[in-house]
C-alpha cells in the first residue's frame, strides 16, 4: 500500500500540473479535466489510449487526474482546490454534492437522464437519483448474495449418509441453493452446525471447518450493507426518513444481529452445555474459501479466486437468506457514477464534458480502439469495468460473454436483477455507516450483546442525523431554515430551488405546505435565534 504522504505529494504535484486547466480565467473550452480513483499503471494506460483517441476524433483534450480513492472526497469538498469538469464518484456521496449549499454537480441535461433511465439496470436508475434527478452515467455495480462451497456440502453428505436425517437436510439445502432458492435462517442455522468441524485432539478444542462466517474486513460500508441484506431481508429499515430516526435497532434489527452473534462468535457445537468462543483468525478466508461453507460477500471479493485456485469452482452463489420476519430476499446493491461540475457548467464546458461521458457509455464495435472495446456492443467504460473484474450497470453491457460465461459474475448479475435493492442515501450518510459498521464488528469480532449493542448504535445514530427542516443543514431547525423554505415553495421538480438541498422535507417531488407543516411542527425546537 503507497505511504499516505507519497500519496498526498504525488495529488498535490498533479494538482498544480493541471492547475491552469482549472482557471476560468485561462482555461481553454477544448480542455476538459477528470478527477478519477484509477491509479495503477495498468489504468492509466487504458484511459490515456481512450483519451488519445477521443482527442483526435474530436479535438477535445480530456485530461484525467488519478488520485488515490481514499483521498477522493476531501479533495472534491475542499474549496481551496479547483474543482475539475468530471468526477467517478461514490453514489452515496450525492446528497452532499449536489445540495444547495456546495453546489459541486451540475443537473444532467434531459437527453442524459433519459439515456440512462433507457439504457441502464432499474436498481442502478434507483441508485444514481436524488430528489428526482438522475446525477450522472453509473458505472461499476455491486451487490451482496450468500455463497456457498458446493464441496464441503457434498462431502458432509457422503460422510454422515444421503438417507440420515443430516443427510437428508444438506441435500434439501444444497439442491435449493443451487436453484437460486433463498434458504430459511432455520435452514442457514442447522447446516451452519453440521458443517462446522472440530479439532478434538487439542486443547482446548478448536474449529477447522467453519459453517458460517461474517464478512469483516474493517470497512464500514461493506459492513453496514452485509447487515443490510439481511436486515431488509427480515422485514426491517434502516431509517425513517421523514422523522428522521433509526429503525434498524427493532425487532428485526435486533434479530439480525443475534443471528450473526449465534453462528458467528459463539457456538453451541462442540459442548451444547457450554459456550465456546471462536473469533475468526485474520484473516479469515486464509486460502478462499476452502473451509469455510457459506458466508454473506460483495462481488467484488474476486480475489478468493486466486487464493482457492481450481477449488475456486466449488462455489455457489445464491441468494440472501430470508429472515423470521421477512418474506422477501433483498440484496443491497449500489453503484459509482460519472458526473460533472457546477464548474464546468458556469465555464461553459459542461456540453463537451456530457459528450464524453456519453461517448464512453454508449456501445462499441469489437477493436474500436486497439481492441477496446474488446466485445462488440460493449461500452468503453463497460470494457473498462470487466477487466477490472467488476460489473458494468448499463444493460447492454452485461450482455458480454465474460461476464455471462463466469459463474460468480453471472451470478451476482442475476441476484442485483432479481433481488437487489438500491442503498438509499441521503445527508450523513457516511456516518449513520460508521456506527452500523462499528456495532457490527464489536457484535461478531468481540462477542458484544447484540441486543444492547444495536440500540447504542441506534441513538448514536439518532444524534447524529439532520432535523426534518433542517435545510440549511447547520444543525438547529431556526428562521433561515424558514426562509429557504418559503422562497421555494410550490417550486416544482426542475426549478432551481427544488433540488438544492432538504426543502423537499417529505420526499413527495414537491415543495408545498405538507413541507412548512413539517417545518412547523419541528421549527423553534433548537436553535430559535
Amino acid at each position: 500500500m503507497k505511504s499516505k504522504i507519497i500519496t498526498r505529494v504525488l495529488i498535490l504535484m498533479l494538482l498544480f500540473a493541471f492547475a491552469s486547466a482549472y482557471l476560468p480565467s485561462t482555461a481553454s473550452p477544448e480542455i476538459i479535466t477528470w478527477l478519477t480513483f484509477w491509479t495503477s499503471p495498468e489504468e492509466v494506460w487504458y484511459w490515456g489510449n481512450v483519451t488519445a483517441a477521443y482527442e483526435a476524433l474530436t479535438g477535445v483534450e480530456i485530461t484525467m487526474i488519478p488520485v488515490e480513492f481514499d483521498d477522493l472526497k476531501g479533495i472534491i469538498g475542499d474549496w481551496r482546490v479547483p474543482q475539475p469538469d468530471m468526477i467517478y464518484i461514490d453514489a452515496m456521496w450525492v446528497p452532499e454534492f449536489a445540495n444547495w449549499k456546495v453546489e459541486v454537480l451540475a443537473i444532467p441535461p434531459d437527453d442524459v437522464q433519459a439515456d440512462v433511465k433507457a439504457n441502464w439496470t432499474e436498481v442502478t436508475q434507483d441508485g444514481s437519483t436524488w430528489k428526482g434527478f438522475v446525477w450522472g452515467y453509473p458505472g461499476e455495480l455491486m451487490s451482496w448474495a450468500l455463497v456457498y462451497n458446493r464441496k464441503l456440502f457434498e462431502d458432509e453428505i457422503a460422510l454422515r449418509g444421503a438417507t440420515t436425517p443430516e443427510g437428508i437436510l444438506l441435500t434439501k439445502v444444497l439442491a435449493k441453493l443451487e436453484a437460486d432458492v433463498p434458504l430459511a435462517w432455520g435452514e442457514l442455522t442447522d447446516v451452519a452446525i453440521l458443517l462446522t468441524k472440530w479439532d478434538t485432539t487439542v486443547s482446548p478444542p478448536r474449529i477447522t471447518q467453519r459453517g458460517f462466517v461474517p464478512f469483516v474486513e474493517g470497512m464500514t460500508k461493506e459492513e453496514m450493507h452485509q447487515f443490510l441484506s439481511m436486515l431488509w431481508s427480515n422485514g426491517g429499515e434502516l431509517l425513517d426518513f421523514l422523522a428522521p430516526e433509526a429503525k434498524f435497532n427493532g425487532t428485526e434489527g435486533k434479530e439480525v444481529m443475534q443471528l450473526y452473534y449465534d453462528l458467528g462468535y459463539v457456538h453451541k457445537v462442540y459442548d451444547p452445555q457450554e459456550l465456546v468462543r471462536w473469533p475468526p483468525p485474520p484473516p479469515y478466508w486464509w486460502d478462499g474459501l476452502n473451509h469455510i461453507a457459506m458466508m454473506i460477500l460483495p462481488q467484488w471479493m474476486t480475489y478468493i479466486r486466486q487464493d482457492m485456485g481450481p477449488n475456486f469452482t466449488h462455489l455457489g452463489v445464491a441468494p440472501i437468506p430470508i429472515g423470521p420476519s421477512g418474506t422477501e430476499s433483498v440484496s443491497v446493491t449500489y453503484n459509482y457514477l460519472n458526473v460533472v461540475t457546477q464548474k464546468a457548467e458556469d465555464e461553459g464546458k459542461a456540453e463537451a464534458a456530457w459528450e464524453f461521458l456519453k461517448w464512453i457509455n454508449e456501445p462499441k464495435p469489437a477493436g474500436y480502439i486497439d481492441d477496446i472495446p474488446k466485445h462488440d456492443g460493449t461500452s468503453i467504460m463497460g470494457d473498462f469495468l470487466i477487466s477490472e473484474c467488476v460489473l458494468p450497470s448499463r444493460i447492454s453491457d452485461q450482455a458480454d460473454p465474460r461476464l455471462l460465461e463466469d459463474f460468480w459474475k453471472r451470478g451476482f448479475i442475476e441476484i442485483g436483477e432479481t433481488y437487489g435493492r438500491s442503498d438509499e442515501y441521503f445527508i450523513k450518510s457516511e456516518q449513520v455507516e460508521y456506527e452500523i459498521g462499528l456495532m457490527f464488528e464489536k457484535v461478531t469480532l468481540a462477542g458484544a450483546n447484540p441486543t444492547t449493542t444495536i440500540d447504542d448504535a441506534a441513538a448514536k445514530v439518532n444524534a447524529i442525523l439532520p432535523m426534518p427542516g433542517d435545510i440549511n443543514l447547520d444543525g438547529p431547525v431556526d428562521i433561515y431554515d424558514a426562509v429557504l423554505l418559503v422562497h421555494g415553495i410550490d417550486a416544482t421538480p426542475g426549478s432551481p430551488n427544488w433540488n438544492r438541498g432538504r426543502s423537499d422535507i417529505n420526499n413527495d417531488h414537491v415543495v408545498d405546505i405538507l413541507d412548512v407543516t413539517i417545518l412547523s411542527t419541528n421549527y423553534g425546537k433548537t436553535g430559535d435565534p
